[in-house]
């Protein structure tokens, strides 16, 4: 028999809904916090804490320690779609948004746990070194785009500023960094003989180059249970629809 800890993670908190306690509590997102919660677990459920299952959503690198903790110390997890959680939300009539309510929510969910859903969550040095290596890229492109615009912004005025030349020089840097770290993404995957299978799967499809087959790889990783409409919004590929001259956003 499972038990089921529903835990709601966000930048700086974790809610916690302990059913054998119905209660709701707070703890820091880190991770002298999930000892402690860990260490409380241990003395409620005593000989059946191997049985604990930890339920929470996958929240990028809010939720990487969580999964980290459940990797190290041998719990049992179940990383639950947030589409799924949404609708079961609804079902529900669970309308709140707090987050409380959200770790309870969470909690029921089990019901909706087929077999190898709950899982000890192993960690993949690969995949976490390229999504460390992603988010510094994204990183450098947030930089160079800021340089940019504060560079237009100042071109716009028609003076020349001798700020100008410094942001250009800036730009190029960036421009090569970006380059750089392109190409020890793609060398790590090609490394990596379940990842490099991946990425030429993906960059099989026309029209789809370097960067894009990276970043999708990325997002499947993230997101593994994601479907095809999922993955299209997170990567920003959501259909254009055209009507009567006037251009209509239609997420599919």
């Amino acid at each position: 028999m499972n038990y089921f800890i529903g835990i709601d993670v966000s930048k700086s908190t974790l809610q916690v809904y302990i059913p054998i306690k119905d209660e709701n509590i707070s703890i820091e997102n880190s991770k002298k916090s999930l000892k402690s919660l860990y260490s409380a677990l241990k003395k409620n459920y005593k000989k059946e804490v191997n049985q604990l299952v930890f339920i929470f959503e996958p929240t990028g690198s809010y939720s990487n320690l969580l999964k980290h903790f459940c990797s190290e110390k041998n719990i049992k997890a179940f990383i639950v779609n947030p589409r799924q959680s949404a609708n079961f939300a609804k079902a529900l009539d669970n309308r709140s948004k707090s987050d409380i309510i959200d770790a309870k929510m969470l909690h029921k969910f089990h019901v909706m746990a087929k077999d190898g859903d709950i899982l000890i969550p192993i960690i993949d040095e690969a995949q976490e070194s390229l999504g460390s290596m992603m988010g510094y890229y994204k990183l450098l492109q947030k930089q160079r785009n800021a340089f940019s615009n504060h560079l237009e912004a100042l071109q716009a005025k028609g003076n020349s500023s001798p700020i100008e030349k410094k942001l250009k020089k800036e730009i190029i840097k960036l421009k090569k960094q970006e380059e750089d770290m392109i190409k020890e993404m793609k060398d790590l995957i090609l490394s990596d003989i379940k990842l490099a299978k991946s990425f030429e799967c993906i960059i099989s499809f026309k029209g789809v180059g370097d960067i894009s087959a990276i970043a999708l790889l990325h997002l499947f990783i993230s997101y593994p249970k994601a479907n095809r409409q999922e993955i299209t919004a997170l990567s920003g590929l959501d259909v254009i629809e055209t009507t009567s001259g006037t251009s209509v956003y239609r997420r599919n």
